[in-house]
C-alpha cells in the first residue's frame, strides 16, 4: 500500500477545485463580453432601421 502524505488529497482538490473556478470566472466573463457586444451591434442595426424609417416585416402602416 501506498502511503500518502498527510492532507495531500486537501491540496489535490485544493489544486482542481481552484483551476475549476478560474476557468469558470473566465468562462463567464468571456460570454458576458460576447453578449454585451452582441447586443450593442443588434441595438445599432435596430436604430439605424428605425431611422431610415424601415418596417421590420417589410410592409408600410395603414
Amino acid at each position: 500500500m501506498i502511503a500518502s502524505l498527510p492532507g495531500s488529497s486537501n491540496i489535490a482538490f485544493d489544486v482542481v477545485f481552484g483551476i475549476f473556478v478560474v476557468a469558470f470566472v473566465s468562462l463567464s466573463i468571456f460570454v458576458a463580453v460576447w453578449a454585451i457586444r452582441r447586443d450593442a451591434a443588434g441595438r445599432r442595426q435596430w436604430r439605424a432601421e428605425q431611422a431610415a424609417g424601415d418596417e421590420p416585416d417589410g410592409e408600410a402602416r395603414a
